[in-house]
């Protein structure tokens, strides 16, 4: 049985470590960018990790669309670069999460499994606590 001492140390390692894992996420993430071209090249866009557009790029063919033709192009071609940023941050987010529902936290869902086991802990602690008293 360790001691309370080489507990604490235990602990201040790992955290230590899972921090330097979230400071290198977060500087990844920061890199991360989709890009995504129309089937012919006259649509090129790049967008950021939310999607926002980044750089949108039109040939001199692309001035030869209809509107409408050229606005729905446009709008594919971030939606495909929004995608692929999405899966981008997805495998950037995925080993530092370990087993989390990625998804679900890039969509700003909190899966059900960890607020079942965050309400869990707290009720544990509050246990604790008053039994404490």
């Amino acid at each position: 049985m360790e001691s309370s001492d080489e507990w604490l140390q235990r602990v201040q390692a790992e955290s230590a470590a899972r921090l330097e894992q979230v400071a290198a996420m977060q500087e990844e993430l920061g890199r991360v960018v989709g890009r995504a071209r129309s089937q012919q090249g006259e649509v090129k866009v790049a967008v950021n990790p939310a999607g926002a557009p980044l750089e949108l790029d039109l040939s001199p063919s692309a001035m030869n669309l209809a509107p409408d033709e050229l606005s729905a192009m446009i709008l594919t071609t971030l939606q495909q670069a929004a995608a692929e940023a999405a899966e981008r941050v997805r495998a950037v987010v995925a080993p530092v999460m370990e087993g989390a529902d990625v998804d679900a936290l890039l969509h700003g869902q909190v899966p059900p499994s960890t607020r079942q086991e965050v309400e869990s802990e707290l009720a544990r602690v509050e246990r604790e606590r008053e039994e404490g008293r």
